[in-house]
């Protein structure tokens, strides 16, 4: 079977920014699509507010955090 490196998320709301999340922390390569700007910034927010708590919790350290958004790509 085929090593799965890159994934594609159409919807940056809840469902697909969690999506996105996991497997960017994961270690997959991701490109999240939306309809428009606003909501793929949205997403990111999320996102990025979510990997804060996880930081506070000390699930995830400031490194991993930087380097799953690296990871996420956005496009409309």
């Amino acid at each position: 079977m085929a090593a799965i490196n890159k994934l594609g998320v159409i919807g940056a709301g809840l469902m697909g920014n969690g999506i996105a999340q996991v497997c960017a922390v994961a270690g997959l390569d991701v490109v999240m699509i939306d309809v428009n700007e606003a909501a793929i910034d949205r997403g990111m927010a999320n996102i990025q507010r979510s990997l804060d708590r996880l930081i506070k919790k000390e699930a995830l350290t400031e490194a991993q955090k930087e380097q799953a958004l690296k990871r996420i790509k956005v496009s409309t």
